[in-house]
């Protein structure tokens, strides 16, 4: 006879996997390359987070671990010169640099 409580409970333990881990890691940007576009911007942490529209505590776990695909691209549009300014924007933005590198 086969113990389904058992089988249930191992179930329960496996972790769930978090939505950036299974990305490109050549997407992601590191601890290390974040920190250098922050200082060679020359932006204190408040004004990279009001540019990166994410908080402060946010800020420092990217320059603690780096950040994901996302951030990585938001990175590259700023040293490129492009600014969004509003969410729609900032969308439509990130599309395009998306299609771009994928295509």
């Amino acid at each position: 006879m086969i113990d389904t409580k058992a089988s249930k409970a191992t179930a329960k333990r496996k972790p769930a996997s978090r939505a950036f881990a299974s990305a490109d890691t050549s997407l992601r940007i590191s601890a290390a390359e974040f920190r250098t576009w922050q200082e060679g911007a020359g932006l204190s942490n408040a004004a990279a987070a009001r540019l990166l529209y994410v908080a402060e505590n946010t800020l420092a776990q990217y320059r603690a671990n780096g950040a994901g695909p996302d951030i990585a691209r938001q990175i590259w549009a700023i040293i490129a010169g492009i600014r969004p300014d509003t969410g729609r924007q900032r969308a439509e933005l990130l599309g395009r640099i998306n299609a771009a590198l994928d295509g």
